[in-house]
């Protein structure tokens, strides 16, 4: 199970959001250190009733700036083909690793 604070802020927002009248759509966020730990903070944030999910934290910060190294890459392609495969969301959101060199992937796994 994915870190209580990740999942315990995310029950508290959407038990707030639906018990209110809100404009705009709640979005979850998926986090994890491993591939497994994505997919099952994105199940259990479908399990609260999120519509939405995106996908953050895929890069680690290095310095000032957030970048993607070594074997990185290779989490960022796994979890992002996997929610694919496992979800097939309608809406796909990884947060911050948009780089010309992923704009295949993207196309690919439909972001």
């Amino acid at each position: 199970m994915i870190g209580p604070p990740t999942i315990k802020s995310a029950r508290k927002a959407i038990s707030e959001y639906q018990s209110g009248d809100y404009s705009f759509a709640l979005v979850g966020v998926a986090q994890g250190e491993t591939t497994e730990e994505y997919f099952q903070c994105y199940e259990q944030l479908l399990s609260l009733g999120y519509d939405h999910i995106a996908v953050g934290g895929l890069l680690q910060k290095r310095s000032t700036r957030r970048i993607c190294a070594g074997g990185e890459a290779t989490v960022v392609e796994d979890v992002l083909r996997g929610i694919r495969k496992k979800f097939d969301p309608d809406g796909f959101f990884p947060l911050g690793v948009l780089h010309p060199d992923r704009i295949e992937l993207f196309k690919e796994v439909g972001v």
